[in-house]
């Protein structure tokens, strides 16, 4: 993403418009520079720097006449296994992009909070207020001006990117040679829509169409195939194991903790520092983006729970339960071992036994033809 691109964002999260002209601000390689839509001289096209290449803090000016200057900072590579931007909180209302600022913005909220307590209107201030907002009472107009409603952040959010990939999906400028046969395809599939004629003719912008954007959406599920469903019982058991670790959300009991740390840590997919934290690793992360196929890291698994109750234990306990051989449910290994397996969404106690699902009976049976000697 581009920072060009990340404006778009920066613009649906808070509520702007777009209409206005923005522009970056920050320091790369010791230089001050300043990134635009349309660079003058000594200025950089925002669409030169990714993201990724960002520094930690950039300055976002939106609209240089007013006086709103956001703050943009990169925390570092995100472990959440998922499409992104997501909102992951909100703090403050939506922005009244015509007060020029937030000075204006408190204003009206001082005056809304004055005319909800029964206040005399101040007549240089409550016309701008009750022109900025809908028509509703003072209290509403304190909680307006208080806090946005995440919903409605998030589906501008998603709207925003939706038309950014459209608009890059048509512009056949903005396609890098690979992605040409895709763009062929598209088009070709969009003239044969016959629902879609009017609009791709008469709309000057078919790209923002709710009906295009629906078709172009269905044409990359179609080409691209659908994306992954997260549905591994396997894969969401020891996802959420792992999300847990990295949040400090360690169980009571003493041997549960050391099995999760045996097998986290033993893994690879985290590290244990000498604070008591724990740090995901880059095999950690490749678990937590990689789609709903557990069996990418059959080894990594295997190396857990050999760590965790020992090679000859181990081995013994899954081949009992692949091949549902004779064992012994008041062993100290089958009740540890079997609550491991039903945490990490391998199966679960029936009453008369431990029972394996679909994926975890694979998964075993992978482990122990891969990896058991």
């Amino acid at each position: 993403m581009y920072l060009g691109e990340l404006a778009l964002i920066i613009d649906a999260t808070l509520g702007f418009s777009s209409a206005a002209t923005h522009m970056f601000s920050g320091n790369i390689n010791g230089e001050q520079r300043v990134y635009t839509a349309q660079p003058a001289a000594g200025e950089y096209d925002e669409n030169d720097l990714t993201v990724q290449d960002m520094p930690e803090t950039m300055s976002y000016i939106y609209d240089a006449g007013a006086n709103w200057n956001i703050n943009v900072q990169v925390l570092g590579p995100s472990t959440i296994a998922g499409p992104t931007p997501v909102l992951i909180s909100a703090l403050g209302p939506d922005v009244i992009e015509h007060l020029k600022g937030p000075a204006m913005m408190t204003e009206l909220y001082d005056e809304a909070v004055r005319l909800a307590a029964g206040q005399p209107a101040d007549m240089h201030i409550t016309p701008t207020l009750f022109s900025a907002m809908p028509v509703m009472s003072p209290g509403h107009m304190v909680d307006r001006l208080t806090k946005a409603d995440p919903v409605s952040i998030s589906n501008r959010m998603y709207y925003s990117v939706e038309t950014m990939v459209a608009r890059n999906m048509m512009n056949p400028e903005a396609a890098a040679e690979e992605d040409e046969d895709v763009r062929e395809a598209l088009r070709e599939y969009l003239a044969n829509r016959e629902d879609l004629k009017d609009i791709m003719a008469i709309d000057p912008n078919p790209e923002s169409n709710p009906a295009v954007m629906a078709a172009i959406g269905e044409f990359l599920e179609d080409y691209y195939g659908p994306n992954p469903t997260f549905d591994s019982p396997v894969y969401t058991g020891i996802t959420e194991a792992l999300y847990n670790l990295m949040d400090g959300l360690l169980p009571d009991d003493p041997i549960w903790r050391r099995h999760l740390h045996n097998f986290f840590v033993e893994s690879g997919f985290m590290r244990a520092e000498q604070t008591g934290r724990y740090t995901i690793t880059n095999e950690g992360v490749e678990l937590l983006s990689g789609g709903d196929n557990p069996f990418d890291f059959a080894e990594n698994i295997a190396r857990g729970f050999y760590a965790t109750f020992g090679r000859e234990n181990w081995n013994q306990l899954m081949f009992n339960l692949i091949s549902d051989s004779p064992h012994l449910p008041d062993s100290t290994i089958y009740k540890e071992g079997t609550a491991l397996l039903e945490a990490f969404g391998f199966g679960e106690d029936t009453g008369d036994g431990f029972a394996l699902n679909g994926d975890g009976y694979d998964m075993l049976k992978c482990i122990a033809i891969d990896f058991s000697s």
